[in-house]
C-alpha cells in the first residue's frame, strides 16, 4: 500500500469518527431525547403525586366527618360522593396518559405503578358496591386513606429515578461531543502534518 493510499484510508477513518457520534448522539438517550423523555415522565409522576394527594385529602376529611344519621349520608352521597369520583377518574385519565407513553410501556418500574393502581382502584370500586346511589363512601374513603400512602411512595420513588437518571444521561452528551471535537482536530492536525512533509 502506498502512502497516498494510507493517507486516504486514515483521513476517511477520522472523518467518519465524528459521523458516528454524531448519529450516536442524535439516536441514544444521551442525546437529549432520552433525558427530555425522563423529566415529561417525571412530571406526569409529580401530577399524578397531586391528583393522588388531593384524593388522599378527600378521603380523611370525609373519615374525619363521616355522618352518623341517614340525612347527611344521603347529602354526602350527593355532594361529597360525586367530588371523590371526580378526583378518581382525573387521575384514571392521568394513570391512561402515563400508560400510553412509549418510555412508560418499556419501564417496568412504570408498568408496576400502573397495574398498582388498577389493583388499587378495583378495590375501591369493590369497597364502595354496586350501587351508586348507595356507595358506602365510609368503606371506599377508608381503603383511600390506607391504601393510598403506598402508591404515592412507590410514585415518588419512580419519579426520583427518572430524575437521577435523566441527569446521569445527560452528562454523556457533553462528553461523546468532545470526544468528537478531539477527533476533528487530530484528523486536522494530521492532515496538515501530512501535507507538510509531502511538501
Amino acid at each position: 500500500m502506498n502512502a497516498e493510499t494510507r493517507h486516504r484510508i486514515i483521513t476517511v477513518g477520522f472523518a467518519l469518527v465524528p459521523v458516528f457520534i454524531v448519529v450516536w448522539l442524535i439516536q441514544s438517550p444521551a442525546g437529549g431525547a432520552g433525558s427530555l423523555d425522563q423529566h415529561r415522565l417525571a412530571g406526569r409522576l409529580l401530577q399524578l403525586e397531586h391528583g393522588l394527594a388531593t384524593l388522599g385529602r378527600q378521603a380523611r376529611n370525609y373519615l374525619d366527618n363521616a355522618p352518623r344519621d341517614h340525612d347527611h349520608y344521603f347529602r354526602d352521597v350527593e355532594i361529597v360522593y360525586p367530588n371523590l369520583m371526580s378526583q378518581v377518574d382525573s387521575v384514571d385519565v392521568s394513570f391512561d396518559v402515563l400508560a400510553l407513553e412509549p418510555t412508560a410501556r418499556s419501564d417496568p418500574g412504570l408498568a408496576t405503578l400502573v397495574s398498582n393502581w388498577e389493583a388499587f382502584r378495583n378495590k375501591l370500586d369493590e369497597q364502595l358496591g354496586v350501587d351508586p346511589q348507595l356507595p358506602r363512601l365510609e368503606w371506599g374513603a377508608r381503603h383511600i386513606a390506607e391504601r393510598l400512602p403506598a402508591l404515592s411512595e412507590q410514585i415518588s420513588e419512580q419519579r426520583q429515578r427518572l430524575y437521577r437518571e435523566s441527569a446521569s444521561t445527560g452528562r454523556a452528551g457533553p462528553l461523546a461531543l468532545l470526544l468528537a471535537l478531539i477527533t476533528a482536530l487530530a484528523m486536522s492536525a494530521w492532515s496538515v502534518r501530512t501535507a507538510v512533509q509531502r511538501g
